[in-house]
Order: structure tokens, then sequence, then C-alpha cells
């Protein structure tokens, strides 16, 4: 239970700072260009593109974290097999998959700016396309395992 507790503090505070850094993002996206810009023409990154990728998958991190918060505070309540955690899980499993394919999508548009395509499959976006697709059917995994759970708990409680 004392975990379950640490847990929670650490998904609150991670939504916090997750937030706060939103707040800074295009100052943060600014001095990485402007760092960025000084390096060879392919680690180049244009603003607003960089700007709503990091928007966008920050807000969708808050929620797959909001989600992963709630799912601890049923399990801290007792509430372990409810319709409600498989209903987190399913939210974050989207949410998840939504910043895999933004990533993937913000590689494919680096690649037709750039000639040399090859040196954009070096940058992080490659890694987090894929582990993002694994990481959203292991949450689609755990959503499908409380769902089967609340069910057979629901169908036990009317046996008996």
């Amino acid at each position: 239970m004392k975990l379950c507790k640490l847990l929670i503090g650490v998904f609150a505070a991670a939504i916090v700072a997750i937030l706060a850094i939103m707040c800074f993002a295009p100052a943060l996206v600014r001095w990485r260009v402007d760092i960025l810009n000084g390096l060879p023409v392919v680690y180049r990154e244009p603003v607003v593109q960089t700007l709503v990728f990091y928007i966008v998958a920050g807000l969708l991190a808050a929620l797959t974290l909001g989600c992963g918060l709630r799912v601890l505070l049923n399990i801290s309540c007792g509430e372990i097999f409810v319709a409600k955690n498989a209903t987190a899980c399913h939210v974050a499993a989207v949410a998840v998959f939504s910043i895999g394919g933004a990533a993937f999508v913000r590689m494919l548009l680096r690649m037709a700016d750039y000639a040399d395509a090859a040196a954009v499959l070096l940058e992080y976006n490659t890694l987090v396309a894929p582990a993002a697709a694994v990481a959203g059917l292991m949450l689609l995994l755990f959503g499908q395992i409380f769902a089967q759970s609340a069910q057979l708990k629901q169908d036990n409680d009317l046996v008996i």
C-alpha cells in the first residue's frame, strides 16, 4: 500500500512537471532550434513543426499519466477489478498510440525535407514510434485484463 501511495505521488508530480514544462514549450523549442541550427543542415528543425509536436506529445503524455494516476487511486481504494480501470487503460493506450503516430508523421515529414533521409533515421523520433506501439499494446492488454476480471467479478457476485 505504501508503494501505491508513493506511485500516486510520483504520477501526480510527473503530471505537474509536464504541464509546467508545457508552459515554457515555445521558449524551449526556440532555444533547441537555435542550437541545432548551428549544426549541419541535416539536424536543423522547423520551429512550428517542433513546437506542435512537443505540445501535442506533452498533453497526451499528461493524459496518459492521468489515466495511470486514476488506476492507482482506484487500486489504493480497493477497487481493483472495475470497469473504470479498463477504461482508463484503454484511454491511455489511445494517447500513447497517438504520440507514436505523431512521432512517425514527424519523422516522415523530416525525411521529405532533407536529401539525406537516412540521417533522419538516427533521430529519437525513430525510436519513439515503435516504443509507443509496444507501450500502447501493453496498455490495451492491461485494459482487457481489467475488463475481463471485472466481468468475472460481476458474474461471481451474481452467482452468490
